[in-house]
């Protein structure tokens, strides 16, 4: 949350931070140390800002169901545990998908996704030339 004040990330309503989660966890690890991270996070953040995460189906269904994240994002791992059942059941607001070319004269691609939210709504913002930040 330190970051977010220093950058001047607006404490408006919908100013998203995202944390990730991005590995194929089994159940274990997202009932244990994953859980108790949100947690901890939720307790930091005390509705500062809107929690998102990005990961497996299985973790995002898991915070989701707990009331510890709001914004979903499902990484683009089809195998990840719960990732296609999670994709099916349309409780994303971002999914991340392949690139479909290489960009630029490196010729090195890079993730787009889909985002079916306002960008408000997942706390894109700009800061400005005195360094505050205002929700775009």
């Amino acid at each position: 949350m330190g970051f977010a004040k220093r950058v001047g990330q607006p404490k408006d309503r919908g100013s998203t931070i995202f944390f990730a989660v991005d590995l194929d966890y089994p159940a274990t690890q997202i009932d244990g140390p994953i859980l108790a991270y949100f947690h901890a996070i939720k307790e930091e953040i005390n509705g500062t800002f809107v929690v998102g995460a990005y990961g497996s189906g299985a973790v995002l269904s898991k915070l989701l169901a707990e009331g510890l994240i709001t914004v979903p994002w499902i990484s683009m791992s089809p195998l990840f545990l719960g990732t296609e059942q999670f994709f099916y059941s349309n409780r994303w607001s971002m999914r991340q998908v392949p690139p479909e070319v290489a960009h630029g004269s490196s010729g090195v691609g890079y993730d787009r996704n889909i985002v079916r939210v306002p960008r408000r709504e997942i706390g894109a913002f700009q800061v400005d030339e005195s360094g505050g930040g205002s929700l775009a």
